[in-house]
């Protein structure tokens, strides 16, 4: 009786240790997974970010090729003929 008694015990320590771990395991990989969501949700609001003051600078830099066109061109028919 007394060896079954501690095989009986052995074994359900160990089966509910092993349960146990991988619980554990399970619940941070759904941790891990929440977190890297949340991580790449926020590169995405970044990256957004970035595209719009992009989008910014680029027509700031149209109007100054538009302005600096206009300028050469008045210049040019200034410094024409006398």
């Amino acid at each position: 009786m007394f060896p079954f008694a501690i095989f009986a015990i052995a074994f359900w320590f160990s089966a509910l240790g092993g349960g146990f771990y991988f619980a554990r395991r399970y619940m941070r990989a759904v941790e891990a997974r929440t977190d890297k969501d949340a991580a790449l949700n926020e590169l995405r609001a970044r990256v957004q970010t970035l595209e719009d003051a992009l989008d910014g600078t680029q027509r700031d830099v149209q109007r100054l090729e538009a302005a600096q066109e206009f300028t050469t061109r008045l210049l040019s028919d200034r410094s024409g003929p006398k």
